[in-house]
């Protein structure tokens, strides 16, 4: 068989088998991780630490099948292990189903690092029944091309999609752009949406382009979205209210041969989905072009660890002669276990992505690096631990042309200042919501004076400059998901006026229940925290709710309250040998930095205040710990009003017990339908450890990362860690979901070299 036909047969299990114009469906998802490990499996880590049996039931309810057209199930999965094989579904315990791979590997699809988010298969409907599905999944033994005898793979969730006869009135349609359009960067696209019986809740916008493999499963022109725990990303966007309307992003989306096809799916509160008839448009750009140049030679095992160094190339076909800007976009796991990555022999970045799960990473490029033709992509460790993988189809470069480079970088707008270097930040995937980022910058002499200004217009960014190298930058306004933000930063001897506002206030000196304290100011909220107990006593938002309430006594309703009630280290109120010693390290317009340390050394812990949000860093830990938030939400614990949300979007009332390692990114957030805010907390590090929480004697919330009931097991150990705490809008789940992705996904910033006034 060709490759072109090994292609097309791959599609026909993956990227043809989802809704397209005309459909009608609805969808039940089983959201929550889970490992498969092949019940054969005979290498000794496998035996001791993995059950080898055939995983329990997970169930998906169907309130009532009907009548439906046809079926489908999506999974999102990490590969595991090379080589492993049989991986398999059964619904019901009817017959096994191989779990879809990915198109046009020259070896079996299990030989290579794949991490699909939706791997889609149609399945028989007389295996399905109204109320309980049973799914389980299986995993067989590792084939000869990688054996180390641990057949294993991950499933971070699943879900069920059922079709049926759509509705003899369209909910909706397109309405701009209109067939045949001309399209360029910043495009709206409008929908009518509707329904006579039931609201219509958002409308997702859903292109068919070329663009780089989001899916992972080798197919680069095709409906570009993927599903995270049942939610769609990578699309062209969601709107969450009339008008029904959103704005694309496609500052990297490369130059089309075919036009792009827009479809908009329409969802009622019923769950029904609607997918509209598309429209073709042309992406026409004026005066720029953005180039993807695919992979070649991918590696099968394009893993890295032990002194390995892995290479895929690129043939860059065109003249680099007016190309302004460039990135790699990679799809990865685990690959912030990785030490180097770079290009034609040149390092761009130690490491990418995050540890035990897949990550998005996009890396700027000097285009100065490029060469006509043939160019290396290289990634290189020496870690013991997990392998950096570089999941197929393998990284692409992207490049924009232009007549000429960006116009603001050749402007010298502080003519008092004599050094300057340029500061990009990426978005590295996700919106950001007058977002924080920082940088070191590579000057060597502390200056007297520095200014911050936006490359692109020339006008003054709000900043904070910490010696000997900190920089901390507000970008303030929306910054598109794949947008990457230019900053000049000037910089010399000669004294100017200070431009900033003090946005993040600080006094040094409060006694607050009992406890000499440090109170922190900012727009979003007022903290009080406690020096020598090393925790948060009291957290107000701006209305003045209490959502802490720390005092001594009252055991609930008092002297158990605090965060992050690390343990024996960083509660409110603690004193003497599980006291600690704090300081205020860095302060300013945009940040206050506290670090305390507890009076024997073994832990410590950094405090980040910014306007926004506050970001906990566990520098130091040398036993397990726990984060917790013992509090009241919007001033009080009211179980029957008061909710909590976990990033999956389950909705919970605040009587509601439970327990469980949190599926996908660690956080949630808790409100009161009286209060204008929400406050969230996350966990950075997507880990196994249980979490849970629980209502204590009417008087507080217990929520812990890394803890189980009932007491008083610490399951979290790693150091450096962190946590961040913020407030929301109390609006829906989508719009809070945005600020608390905005405030602790990481960005990527690159600092050029330091340029000198002529």
């Amino acid at each position: 068989m060709n490759r072109l036909a090994i292609i097309l047969a791959a599609c026909a299990a993956i990227a043809c088998a989802e809704p397209v114009p005309g459909d009608y469906f609805r969808e039940y998802t089983y959201a929550h991780r889970m490992g498969i490990v092949d019940p054969g499996a005979k290498h000794p880590t496998a035996v001791k630490r993995m059950p080898a049996v055939i995983l329990p039931d997970r169930v998906i309810e169907v309130p009532g099948l009907g009548k439906p057209l046809k079926a489908e199930v999506s999974i999102a999965y990490w590969g595991g292990h090379l080589g492993t094989s049989e991986q398999q579904f059964r619904i019901n315990e009817n017959a096994w189903i191989n779990v879809p791979q990915p198109a046009g590997t020259e070896r079996p699809a299990q030989c290579y690092h794949r991490t699909l988010l939706r791997a889609t298969v149609e399945v028989p409907i007389d295996q399905l029944q109204s109320g309980r599905n049973a799914f389980q999944f299986k995993a067989g033994p590792q084939t000869p091309c990688y054996s180390f005898n641990w057949g294993f793979y991950w499933v971070y969730s699943f879900t069920l999609r059922l079709y049926y006869q759509a509705p003899a009135e369209a909910p909706g349609r397109m309405i701009a752009p209109v067939d045949g359009n001309e399209i360029g960067d910043g495009t709206r696209f409008i929908a009518a949406a509707h329904h006579p019986e039931r609201p219509i809740v958002n409308v997702d916008f859903v292109g068919k382009y070329e663009d780089f493999n989001w899916e992972g499963d080798g197919v680069w022109r095709q409906w570009h979205y993927i599903r995270e725990r049942g939610r769609l990303a990578k699309h062209i966007g969601t709107a969450g209210a009339t008008p029904w309307a959103v704005t694309w992003d496609s500052q990297w989306v490369p130059d089309q041969d075919e036009p792009v096809e827009v479809a908009a799916w329409i969802t009622d509160l019923d769950g029904n989905t609607y997918v509209t008839p598309s429209v073709k448009v042309k992406l026409a750009r004026k005066g720029r072009s953005v180039r993807m140049y695919k992979p070649g030679n991918v590696p099968g095992a394009f893993g890295v660890r032990v002194g390995t160094r892995k290479e895929c190339k690129f043939e860059v076909d065109n003249p680099l002669e007016t190309a302004r800007a460039a990135r790699l976009v990679l799809h990865t796991w685990s690959a912030a276990h990785g030490e180097e990555l770079g290009i034609n022999g040149r390092k761009l970045t130690d490491r990418v992505g995050l540890v035990h799960n897949y990550s998005f990473d996009t890396v700027p490029v000097p285009v100065s690096l490029l060469k006509h033709g043939t160019n290396t992509f290289y990634i290189f460790s020496t870690t013991k631990e997990h392998a950096a993988e570089v999941n197929w189809p393998g990284p692409a470069l992207l490049v924009e042309y232009g007549a000429a480079a960006a116009k603001a970088v050749s402007d010298w707008v502080e003519p008092k200042l004599d050094g300057r270097t340029l500061v990009t930040v990426q978005a590295a995937g996700h919106e950001r919501i007058d977002a924080i980022a920082e940088a070191q910058l590579s000057i060597v002499k502390k200056p007297r004076s520095l200014r911050v200004v936006d490359a692109e217009t020339g006008s003054d960014v709000p900043f904070q400059f910490d010696a000997p190298r900190s920089l901390t930058i507000l970008m303030k306004g929306v910054t598109p998901p794949g947008f990457a933000r230019r900053f000049h930063v000037y910089f010399g001897q000669a004294a100017l006026a200070a431009r900033n506002d003090l946005l993040v206030r600080v006094s040094s000196d409060v006694d607050y229940e009992g406890q000499k304290s440090i109170r922190i100011t900012t727009p979003a909220a007022t903290y009080t925290y406690h020096k020598e107990g090393a925790g948060f006593a009291s957290i107000a938002d701006a209305q003045g709710n209490e959502w802490i309430g720390y005092k001594p006594g009252g055991k609930a309703a008092g002297e158990y309250r605090g965060i992050p009630n690390a343990g024996e280290f960083a509660h409110p109120g603690y004193t003497g040998k599980t006291g600690s010693v704090t300081r205020i390290i860095a302060q300013g317009p945009l940040k206050v930095t506290l670090e305390s340390v507890r009076a024997d050394g073994r832990q410590a812990a950094r405090w980040d205040v910014f306007p926004s949000h506050a970001r906990m860093t566990m520098l130091k830990s040398d036993k397990p710990y726990w984060f917790l938030y013992e509090g009241t939400p919007g001033g009080k614990l009211d179980v029957e009003r008061g909710f909590q949300v976990t990033s999956d979007g389950t909705h919970r009332s605040l009587a509601e017990r439970w327990s469980g390692d949190m599926p996908g990114a660690e956080w949630l957030y808790f409100g009161a339908p009286e209060a204008k805010q929400v406050l969230y907390v996350v966990n950075h590090q997507d880990d196994t450890a249980p979490d849970q929480y629980w209502p204590m004697d009417g008087s507080m919330t217990v929520f812990g990362f890394g803890r189980e009931y009932t007491c008083c097991g610490r399951y979290l150990e790693s150091a450096p860690a962190r946590f961040t705490i913020g407030f929301a809008p109390n609006a829906g789940f989508n719009a809070v979901a945005r600020v608390i992705e905005s405030s602790w996904r990481d960005m990527q910033v690159e600092v050029g070299p330091v340029e000198k006034r002529r």
